[in-house]
């Protein structure tokens, strides 16, 4: 017996709640700045909200201004009393192997990266 398959619509966060996103992605990278791009997000009707993007987190060990590394990440929140939660995962692709795993599960929440 398989299970219902679960419909994620587009949604737009506010700018409360992308600013919570980046947060916690950096926080779950123990990074102080990163700058960000691409960001995605779908609903469920079960409240369930993920969100896709990319993340630069800025490396201490180059010049000050640059950022090398950047990366997709993916963050699962519930929604509640109309705004976002907290975070029940986030997952980040470290390593260039990684990613496609990461686009997959994106794409499991109609998320295109």
């Amino acid at each position: 017996m398989s299970q219902p398959r679960i419909e994620y619509t587009r949604t737009e966060l506010t700018e409360a709640e992308k600013q919570k996103v980046q947060a916690d992605v950096l926080a779950y990278l123990k990074a102080g700045e990163g700058i960000f791009s691409g960001l995605r997000a779908t609903s469920a009707q079960s409240g369930t909200i993920a969100v896709c993007g990319w993340v630069r987190q800025r490396d201490y060990d180059f010049d000050y201004r640059k950022y090398p590394l950047n990366r997709p990440f993916a963050a699962s929140y519930k929604r509640r009393g109309g705004r976002l939660g907290d975070v029940n995962s986030i997952y980040v692709a470290n390593e260039k192997h990684e990613a496609p795993r990461l686009y997959s599960y994106c794409r499991r929440y109609g998320i295109a990266m």
